[in-house]
């Protein structure tokens, strides 16, 4: 048997891909795309190949086998890279988790998520978290793990003090929401102040081989079936607006991040839907921002 359905590498919004089960392929009679399940991965997600094995095989529950064998400089600067990025997104989004769970350290997240009306499913479908108020908390837990601290350097999320002295934490006192990709994997962190004192409201991590904050949208992996399945996407201003979406039921709702809407962001939502509802604020910046959106 064949099944056919809309191909997401072009905005023709007719069934067009045709996915062949016995030969495991796929094929656009529109745009040509064609290829087998990797070469999905890989151009869909813009994986590298390791990344697309690695991944279909956790959720096949394949235990891969590693090879030894001449690494080219490419796979040193990218697949490898790329992944001890995501080795240290994904511990440090351990460590956020446990202090919003500590019975101390996270009280004052806690309050924050509960006046601001989010909903304990929501805290878990997002992965909310925290970060403490010290200046070397994430520091001290990678050093009692014994990881290397240079990778934590290079996603943001740690810096290096400027007389040299040591490092510190990029994120303090904050509550933390994790950026993921489309498949849900931790590519970045996103932080708001706790104290009003605080400033900046809001925290981004740095541009890296795997967060371009101009193509990412917060809140996609959880969205991405609803915008398929309506057509249409909701984009909202920031985090806490998308979780009040989702938690309202609305859950084909995502945000940019800090930035404006931008060619990256269009492109991607034009593999999903053909309709794009922009939900700003209401004043004088949410409607300027609206103009620039909709060119």
């Amino acid at each position: 048997r064949e099944y056919v359905g809309l191909c997401p590498f072009h905005d023709d919004h007719k069934p067009s891909m045709y996915v062949v089960p016995h030969k495991q392929i796929y094929s656009c009679f529109s745009c040509g795309a064609t290829g087998d399940v990797f070469k999905f991965m890989m151009d869909f997600h813009k994986m590298t190949f390791g990344e697309a094995l690695r991944h279909l095989a956790d959720r096949a529950g394949v235990k891969l086998t590693e090879r030894t064998r001449k690494r080219t400089k490419h796979d040193a600067e990218t697949a490898v890279e790329r992944s001890h990025l995501l080795e240290a997104n994904n511990t440090a989004h351990k460590f956020f988790r446990s202090i919003y769970k500590h019975p101390e350290h996270g009280e004052a997240a806690r309050d924050l998520v509960e006046r601001r009306g989010i909903s304990p499913e929501m805290v878990e479908a997002f992965g909310i978290g925290a970060s403490p108020d010290r200046w070397d908390g994430l520091d001290l837990f990678i050093t009692k793990k014994d990881l290397s601290p240079a990778v934590f350097l290079a996603a943001g999320l740690l810096k290096d003090r400027d007389n040299g002295s040591g490092r510190y934490d990029a994120l303090r006192n904050r509550l933390v929401f994790p950026i993921r990709d489309q498949i849900g994997r931790t590519i970045a962190f996103g932080a708001r102040r706790i104290n009003d004192e605080d400033e900046p409201k809001y925290l981004n991590s740095p541009e890296t081989p795997l967060f371009d904050k101009s193509a990412t949208l917060f809140g996609l992996d959880l969205a991405h079936r609803a915008i398929q399945r309506s057509g249409t996407a909701v984009i909202a201003e920031g985090y806490t607006d998308v979780i009040a979406c989702h938690q309202a039921g609305i859950t084909n709702v995502v945000a940019t991040l800090g930035t404006a809407l931008t060619k990256g962001h269009a492109d991607k939502l034009r593999q999903l839907c053909h309709t794009i509802v922009l939900l700003f604020d209401g004043d004088e910046a949410g409607q300027r921002a609206a103009d620039r959106a909709a060119e």
